[in-house]
């Protein structure tokens, strides 16, 4: 810095060994030194100076456009739940035309190093003859609505179509599940019909095999009926035959011998064992 260099030129010039040295000298280099100690003051007065200015101007402000932008966030959601549970044109505006109104342009500035404290002067200054300007702020505002209006429109008729589209979907599910259960009454119903009649066949097929079965048994008595009625005729005429037919004679054989059925002749017997003859009686 130059007031230290002026400093440092000045006591260069003192003699420190010379008694008599000036005093004027001295007197000059003090006053440097206070002129200094006075500067670093204002500077620092400078800098908090500028820190406070960053801070109200620029930290404060970003804090609180995020702040209002939360806010406007949760708003938003808000009315775009609305609209997605409703689906009516008039949520769908609302939707769209809420805007963050509460949303300041800060200067890209991070550091309080860049601080001009003549800023804000120069801002009024400028800002008074655009404050005059109404109209092409009118005119400007007429055409960001005209701009959101026409955004609201596309975006209005981008929700009907999705609703139509959607609407149609479920219409065509519904009317596919409808068809779909109507088929499968009908088919529980074939198959329900189906089997009662596989059913009542199988009872006919039962009852006629029975009726079969109770033919064939009464055909089997009567055959037999008829069969033992046959052999009683014949029994009978068997008997009748042999009443009829002379009976033979039978031959008489002598002591020692047996009749041969064959040749109807008297033959030894073999197995006779003649009885002993008792002594005659004296």
């Amino acid at each position: 810095m130059d007031i230290l260099k002026d400093i440092e030129k000045n006591f260069l010039k003192i003699n420190i060994y010379d008694k008599k040295a000036d005093s004027g000298k001295l007197n000059i280099i003090k006053k440097q030194v206070s002129d200094y100690f006075k500067y670093k003051s204002e500077q620092s007065d400078i800098i908090m100076l500028k820190k406070q200015k960053y801070d109200d101007d620029y930290k404060k402000a970003r804090e609180l456009n995020n702040y209002n932008y939360e806010l406007f966030r949760e708003e938003k959601d808000k009315l775009h739940h609305i609209f997605k549970e409703t689906k009516t044109l008039g949520t769908l505006y609302d939707y769209l035309n809420y805007k963050n109104k509460d949303y300041a342009e800060i200067p890209d500035i991070y550091t309080y190093e860049h601080i001009n404290l003549n800023e804000r002067k120069e801002r009024v200054a400028i800002k008074d003859p655009v404050a005059k300007k109404v109209k092409p702020a009118k005119a400007a505002n007429n055409e960001a609505d005209k701009a959101a209006k026409k955004e609201a429109d596309k975006a209005a008729k981008e929700a009907a179509k999705a609703a139509k589209k959607e609407a149609d979907k479920a219409a065509k599910k519904e009317a596919d599940k409808a068809a779909k259960e109507a088929k499968n009454e009908a088919d529980k119903a074939a198959k329900e019909a189906k089997k009662e009649a596989d059913k009542a066949a199988k009872n006919e097929g039962e009852e006629a095999d029975e009726a079969k079965e109770a033919d064939k048994a009464a055909k089997e008595a009567k055959e037999a009926d008829k069969a033992d009625k046959e052999a009683k005729n014949e029994g009978e005429e068997a008997d009748k035959a042999d009443e009829k037919k002379p009976i033979a004679k039978v031959k008489e054989c002598p002591e020692g011998k047996i009749l041969n059925p064959k040749t109807n002749r008297c033959i030894k017997d073999v197995n006779y064992k003649a009885k002993p003859k008792l002594p005659e009686p004296k």
